[in-house]
């Protein structure tokens, strides 16, 4: 019988958790995109989850032999990406923030008032809650996928080798689903910088290059 959840990976949403579990799957691995039914679990929801468990709130979730670990990607892609996510989804996210993070949270959702900035807010949140425990996670960005440290690491984990003479490149992964099919926003840093908060930009970028700092892959 299969391990369940030897990983979790989690990560903002858009920022590459279905291909992630779609890659890992053509190298072999038994893994899922949001479905706890895998011995390697990618679902964005896992993020406060981790979070809790770190801080000692939860500790019924964790498991000594689960490997926790988070992708990220570029903050422009995802944050265009992120422009289709539904309601409930940034329901899902602030509910999370609001409790972790109460009032010594430096940036907060609620105090912005146009759809990109409580984005990009969300992102900075979602971040600094891993980055603050980045001791106990995996931290990748998703073209760390191509390295072979990283995937080999995970394979190691299960107990498994990788036969990589006979999988996908893995530019020929291609990951299609229903999200991927729909328009998404055209932001570039130069727009951002027209329309954004200067402070609520430096913050982001400044969790990026901690998320880079903190990679698994230098």
């Amino acid at each position: 019988m299969a391990y369940v959840n030897l990983i979790k990976i989690a990560g903002f949403p858009r920022s590459g958790t279905g291909f992630t579990a779609k890659y890992l799957e053509s190298l072999g691995f038994d893994a899922g995109h949001e479905n706890s039914e895998y011995q390697v679990n990618v679902d964005w929801h896992h993020m406060p989850l981790f979070f809790k468990q770190f801080e000692g709130i939860d500790n019924g979730i964790f498991h000594e032999r689960t490997l926790y670990a988070v992708v990220y990607r570029n903050p422009i892609a995802t944050l265009n990406s992120a422009l289709t996510l539904m309601n409930s989804s940034f329901e899902y996210m602030d509910r999370y923030i609001e409790q972790l993070f109460q009032e010594e949270f430096i940036i907060s959702p609620y105090h912005y008032n146009t759809k990109i900035e409580k984005i990009i807010a969300r992102m900075f949140c979602w971040y600094s809650m891993i980055l603050r425990h980045k001791e106990h996670v995996t931290i990748f960005e998703v073209n760390d996928l191509k390295d072979k440290k990283l995937t080999d690491k995970f394979a190691e984990h299960i107990g498994f080798e990788i036969d990589y003479d006979n999988v996908k490149p893995f530019d020929d992964v291609s990951y299609n689903s229903r999200v991927t099919r729909r328009s998404h926003g055209n932001w570039s840093w130069n727009t951002l910088a027209d329309k954004v908060e200067q402070g609520l930009l430096a913050n982001l970028d400044s969790v990026y290059k901690e998320l880079e700092k903190a990679k698994f892959i230098k």
